[in-house]
């Protein structure tokens, strides 16, 4: 569960659903979790969007969500918008206002070029 004040703060939390207990505002580092964002939850990791000024995706692993286990740029004023999944090692990320989608690897190395293809997208009417 993630909260924002959209403004200058964030925090996440989480909820065991087998006995119903709760990490609350857990602790990381600087960097996870950004003001503007959102989270999408694939195949036991967390990618939280970081959106506007941001312009990142942070990876999660369920088992730690306190330790961010890679981060790549969605590049500089992308201010990506949302992510969807076609297999552990390729998802397409919408920006927010642009006719662009990205094609990722989300396995790829923190800092390392982890875009494989931006689509245009036109309009059809």
């Amino acid at each position: 569960v993630t909260t924002t004040n959209f403004t200058d703060s964030a925090s996440y939390s989480s909820i065991n659903l087998r006995d119903y207990s709760a990490e609350v505002d857990l602790p990381g580092q600087a960097g996870i979790i950004e003001s503007d964002h959102s989270a999408v939850y694939y195949n036991n990791m967390v990618y939280v969007i970081n959106r506007l000024g941001a312009d990142n995706i942070t990876v999660l692993d369920v088992s730690d969500l306190s330790t961010a286990i890679a981060q790549f740029s969605t590049g500089n004023g992308s201010n990506p918008y949302d992510m969807a999944f076609v297999s552990d090692s390729q998802a397409y990320v919408c920006l927010y206002e642009e006719n662009d989608i990205l094609r990722v690897d989300p396995t790829a190395a923190a800092g390392s070029a982890a875009f494989l293809t931006s689509y245009h997208l036109k309009s059809t009417g």
